[in-house]
């Protein structure tokens, strides 16, 4: 690895992870997380998911109406979000429902922001697992045309952190054999009855929809696919790219 220069040493970094399900974010956030701790970088790592907080409240309480509490646990253990089964029941929602979710998750968003201003006050280093790309693919999911209020909120709130600081945007992706393997071994996303493998191509669609909007908007972000590879493969190859684009 090529090690930090001292003059970059007190340089606010955001590392933005986003990825198709099951193509190693989370793994590869923690492994970035041990690199840098190592260089005393004082890291910080937080998750950006659509529907945080109040919003996810929000969905599983409707939810858990809708079906009832024992279907609701079921499916959140089949790695079901509750936005998914409210969607599923109602179909397509009318403006006024719109109206609210974007309230709420509106709401959401800053809370979430407020959080990662004081859970990460004095880091060098912030890495974002799921990310921007995530939550815009999962407000286009739910809400569809209807997105767009949440969507541009999405993107502001993602121009300001990269304007503010040196923010790099890591996008993972696998072929689909492997997800196909990798989500078999965890046993999510898994098919159901209700929720069948046709739901989880369509979403992995609107993920690469998603990512192309942000390239379309100028943001440069980096694909890393980690087919075949080790974690440790994986972090190499990103940890290359934050080291030529940030610390050089």
């Amino acid at each position: 690895m090529v090690l930090i220069s001292s003059s970059c040493r007190n340089v606010k970094v955001i590392v933005v992870i986003g990825g198709l399900v099951g193509a190693g974010k989370t793994s590869l956030a923690k492994e970035l997380n041990r690199y840098y701790s190592r260089l005393n970088r004082r890291v910080c790592v937080l998750r950006l998911v659509a529907y945080p907080n109040v919003s996810y409240l929000f969905f599983d309480l409707l939810a858990k109406i809708f079906y009832g509490c024992k279907v609701v646990r079921y499916y959140r253990r089949a790695g079901v979000h509750p936005s998914t089964l409210v969607a599923k029941r109602i179909q397509k929602f009318s403006l006024l429902f719109a109206k609210i979710i974007f309230f709420v998750e509106l709401s959401s968003l800053f809370l979430w922001d407020l959080y990662r201003r004081l859970r990460c006050f004095g880091s060098l280093m912030i890495i974002i697992d799921e990310g921007f790309v995530n939550a815009v693919a999962n407000y286009l999911e739910i809400l569809g045309k209807d997105a767009t209020t949440v969507v541009s909120y999405v993107f502001k709130l993602a121009q300001k952190m990269n304007q503010k600081h040196r923010t790099v945007f890591l996008f993972v992706v696998a072929d689909f054999d492997t997800l196909i393997k990798r989500w078999a071994r965890r046993r999510c996303p898994i098919a159901t009855s209700f929720i069948g493998l046709n739901h989880h191509i369509r979403y992995l669609k609107l993920m690469l929809f998603s990512l192309k909007l942000f390239l379309n908007s100028g943001f440069k972000i980096a694909v890393v696919d980690s087919s075949n590879k080790d974690v440790p493969i994986l972090a190499y190859e990103a940890i290359k790219y934050v080291e030529d684009n940030v610390y050089r």
